[in-house]
């Protein structure tokens, strides 16, 4: 029996070292699944970065940029919705409210349909209680997980019968102001991780400068193509709509279009006698009465002179005093003279 114990004594210490391996590998396989999980998150969230750039960039408008991004963050995610409010600063002296978006992001619409309207008529109360409220206060995203069991949450009761379980909701910053806020929900109860959250710091702050990129180009695009005096298609623009005109043409003889010239006689004399602020005045409202002269779809445009060097040339602009008519879709001569009539009578009055 003495002769055992040394055996028993060995296993006992074999036992105690394979416990230890045992930890030592559980502990290993814990952290090695710990930081897949974070590479998987740093690399969805790096994937996501890159989604909201690519159609945030390439977008054709904000309400284009604004609707890609909801859909290509709803879709990446596997959200069951997806919405996006307004930030209405108008009164600087009142609080910012929140306006609820037509753009919305739905697995399946028709399941979600009762959400989206108590969406719409607690506007206000989310504001105030809600998580776009939160996070427009704070200027960042918030995350809410279980959102049925949530007292604070005011659409909970709604959140619920959709089967939402959890929601974050992301500001769009523009120079450092909540213009915009993007709201997400999904079926399944998560919490928020590190390299998510900072993704969707840096989706706010890429997809406001990609907004105020789409508002300075739509400014000069507009600025390129209309005249600051009168807000009236320019003569660049005019021109682009007449060959439009041309080519449908030649594709269908049957299609008529009239074209008018419209020249003040003695203008000059205004702006020698008055002034060219009188002048300004005048042609302004010479404008105005002749977009009031065409239909809706017609193009009235005032003329620039040709010797014009530059949109912004103030003085050639000024001495401007010719205006075209583009009329679409004339079907008898008699028409295009009614028009002409109508120009007579406006400038007349």
């Amino acid at each position: 029996m003495a002769d055992g114990f040394p055996l028993e004594n060995e296993l006992t210490l074999l036992r105690r070292q394979l416990a230890r391996d045992r930890e030592l590998r559980e502990r290993a396989e814990v952290v090695a699944e710990r930081r897949l999980r974070q590479l998987h998150f740093r690399q969805q969230a790096a994937e996501l970065i890159e989604i909201v750039v690519s159609v945030a960039y390439g977008a054709a408008s904000v309400e284009d940029a604004l609707r890609l991004t909801v859909k290509g963050i709803g879709n990446y995610l596997h959200c069951a919705a997806g919405h996006l409010f307004v930030a209405d600063r108008g009164d600087s002296t009142k609080p910012v409210s929140l306006e609820s978006s037509t753009i919305w992001y739905c697995a399946e619409p028709a399941r979600i349909a009762p959400f989206q309207i108590a969406t719409t008529q607690a506007t206000d109360a989310c504001l105030r209680n809600g998580l776009p409220g939160r996070a427009l206060r704070h200027r960042k995203p918030v995350w809410m997980t279980d959102i049925a069991s949530q007292k604070r949450f005011v659409r909970a009761q709604a959140a619920q019968a959709a089967g939402f379980r959890t929601a974050f909701v992301f500001p769009v910053l523009e120079h450092g102001k909540v213009t915009a806020l993007l709201e997400f929900f999904t079926d399944t109860l998560g919490e928020a991780s590190e390299p998510l959250l900072r993704a969707l710091d840096q989706i706010s702050a890429q997809l406001g400068l990609a907004i105020e990129r789409q508002r300075v180009r739509s400014r000069l695009i507009y600025e390129a193509f209309h005249d600051p005096l009168t807000t009236l298609p320019n003569r660049a623009k005019l021109l682009e709509h007449l060959q439009l005109l041309l080519e449908h043409s030649h594709h269908r003889p049957d299609s008529r279009f009239a074209v008018f010239y419209v020249d003040l006689d003695r203008f000059q004399q205004v702006n020698d006698s008055l002034g060219h602020a009188a002048g300004d005045v005048l042609i302004a409202e010479i404008g105005r009465r002749l977009a009031n002269c065409v239909r809706r779809d017609d193009l009235v445009a005032r003329n620039v002179s040709a010797d014009t060097t530059a949109a912004g040339n103030i003085a050639a602009r000024l001495g401007g005093d010719e205006f075209t008519l583009l009329l679409e879709n004339i079907h008898e001569t008699s028409d295009a003279m009614r028009v002409a009539q109508r120009i007579q009578w406006a400038l007349a009055a």
